[in-house]
């Protein structure tokens, strides 16, 4: 799910600022609007700002730091031979240390091929 930083007005006019992971720019005014917040601006996260252990503790799935640099550098590794990304992705899934790993590798797989960018898998 997409974060959104939001700068915008509570009931007493005093400025409110924050983020919130919300499905879409108008669901989040929809939210905002319900706590007695008048939203002012609203701008999607972007991808390099968002912080990488949350977006794997929101999917439900964890995976150490060390494990998330090795896949990342076998991926790198993959890509710049000239493979493509869906089936650099397939190859590391299928060589997964654990059910986990494999797990998270494959829905990103998954994701991608429906036509997701990699970040937001």
């Amino acid at each position: 799910m997409p974060e959104f930083e939001y700068v915008g007005i509570d009931k007493s006019g005093k400025k409110t600022t924050g983020k919130f992971d919300a499905p879409s720019e108008g669901d989040l005014r929809v939210y905002l609007r319900s706590k007695g917040i008048r939203p002012m601006r609203i701008k999607k996260i972007n991808a390099f700002k968002q912080d990488l252990g949350k977006i794997f503790r929101s999917s439900g799935r964890t995976m150490s730091l060390e494990t998330l640099v090795s896949v990342t550098r076998q991926l790198h590794a993959l890509i710049t031979s000239g493979i493509p990304l869906v089936q650099g992705l397939e190859f590391l899934a299928e060589q997964a240390a654990t059910t986990n790993i494999k797990t998270i590798i494959t829905v990103m797989k998954e994701k991608v091929s429906q036509g997701s960018y990699l970040w937001e898998a």
